[in-house]
């Protein structure tokens, strides 16, 4: 489950700079800017594609549990398969804020270079970020609350991985987790708030 919704993230968020660069290398921003201020153009453009990247992740999850449930039909062992509802209620509370903030971020980024590829070097380095728990896999195993790992369940971009990792190696206590969770919801909103001021600076940046 965690390994899907990071690479949601990661694939989103390749469709989200493409999206912004393209737009601001045409000059198609320049012309909905008339008649639009740089923060609904911006804000309104992350939530539009934070939606459909979200209603895509959607169809995967339904795909993958009718095919679960056909399997079912078929392989005895899989009838017997139970859904660890907690761990999934507490990845899909970190995945929405971390998810509007990884849009935040590559909006961000997209509003502030001049090309497709400037923003693909910048925003792939941001994305590391999310892998970055995995590198910590054996301390998680063995000793899931270490410093170290808290650090990383409150740090916003490694929220989401390291909360989820630590979920099924130690009783997680209830304080690292609200923390985590506005910590990642303050830093989404502020990105979106960023990003239009950011937008408007690189509006004068063509080269």
């Amino acid at each position: 489950v965690e390994l899907f919704l990071v690479i949601a993230v990661m694939a989103s968020a390749g469709y989200l700079l493409q999206a912004v660069t393209e737009e601001k290398e045409n000059r198609t921003m320049e012309i909905m800017t008339t008649s639009l201020s740089a923060e609904q153009l911006v804000v309104g453009k992350a939530v539009g594609l934070i939606a459909v990247s979200l209603t895509q992740v959607l169809v995967w999850l339904l795909v993958g549990a009718v095919a679960l449930a056909v399997a079912a039909q078929s392989v005895p062992a899989l009838r017997a398969v139970r859904v660890p509802w907690d761990f999934v209620g507490i990845s899909l509370l970190f995945f929405l804020p971390s998810f509007v903030l990884e849009a935040g971020i590559i909006t961000t980024v997209g509003a502030a270079v001049t090309d497709l590829r400037q923003g693909q070097q910048i925003s792939g380095f941001l994305q590391f970020t999310f892998w970055l728990p995995f590198f910590f896999l054996g301390l998680v195993i063995g000793s899931p609350d270490s410093p170290v790992l808290v650090v990383l369940s409150l740090f916003p971009l490694t929220s989401l991985t390291t909360i989820a990792l630590r979920w099924g190696a130690t009783a997680i206590p209830w304080w690292q987790i609200v923390v985590a969770w506005l910590l990642v919801a303050g830093a989404a909103l502020g990105m979106l708030m960023v990003a239009p001021r950011v937008f408007r600076r690189g509006m004068l940046r063509y080269g």
